[in-house]
């Protein structure tokens, strides 16, 4: 995302703000297929839609609480078990080595600041022109309506789901498996720009598609500086938090 002599110039400037690079990942998991990560989407859709009919046939409303939160977590099942075949496949079987999960507390710290920056300082300026042109975007208008219907334990699972198992699951399935899948035919920068718009395009909301990709490329960027994905989750953890925090 930083490149020529003025990504570099900015890269050094920002240099002790950033999370220091640490390329301890396995050997062993060098590359694998670009399609397993596509497999692995369609297969997590399966899953999540197969939840969802389960929590309506228990009882849940189709657009409830119970039934989103239960297609989530197929959605989310499905992105960790395609790392967990990524792994035992291609890797050394061992998601913490294959995948770059250690990080000290330093740039634990530093990649939750880049993730709240993110959201509360590039995703509005993205937006503003728009806004200043007079363009009508709602663009939390749903995850408002849907926080503002829950109520005790539903809202904390949901917030939970959102904060905590997402930037797991979703960065080991993007920023792991699809990112190194993808730069072996597009090189680092293709699949850091490709990875960004894929991550953007899978969430199916037009109007945040800017900020997704936004926080798409930050996140690629960092697991491509870092490594692994250790960095980029606590990255996603905080932008996530930071939605959360707005909307609670």
């Amino acid at each position: 995302m930083l490149d020529g002599p003025t990504g570099e110039a900015v890269t050094r400037w920002l240099q002790p703000l950033l999370p220091s690079p640490n390329y301890r990942r396995s050997t062993a998991a060098t590359s694998w297929p670009a399609g397993l990560a596509l497999a692995g989407w369609l297969v997590a859709g399966l899953l999540a839609a197969l939840a969802t009919t389960l929590a309506v046939v228990a009882g849940a409303t189709e657009s409830g609480s119970v039934s989103l939160l239960m297609g989530q977590l197929g959605l989310w099942t499905g992105f960790v078990t395609t790392a967990v075949v990524a792994s035992r496949r291609f890797g050394a079987g061992a998601l913490r080595a294959d995948f770059g999960f250690t990080i000290t507390f330093v740039d634990m710290a530093k990649s939750a600041v880049i993730g709240i920056a993110v959201q509360v300082l590039v995703v509005p300026v993205i937006y503003f022109p728009l806004i200043a042109a007079g363009v009508d975007l709602d663009v939390s208008g749903a995850a408002e309506e849907l926080f503002r219907d829950l109520a005790g334990l539903e809202k904390v699972a949901i917030a939970v789901g959102v904060i905590a198992v997402a930037p797991v699951a979703e960065e080991l399935l993007f920023r792991g498996v699809l990112l190194r899948g993808l730069a072996q035919h597009l090189g680092d920068r293709g699949a850091l720009w490709a990875t960004a718009l894929v991550f953007a395009g899978s969430h199916f909301q037009v109007v945040q598609f800017p900020g997704l990709v936004a926080i798409g490329l930050t996140l690629a960027w960092l697991a491509q500086r870092t490594g692994g994905v250790a960095a980029p989750i606590w990255a996603h953890l905080a932008f996530n938090a930071t939605t959360v925090a707005f909307l609670w």
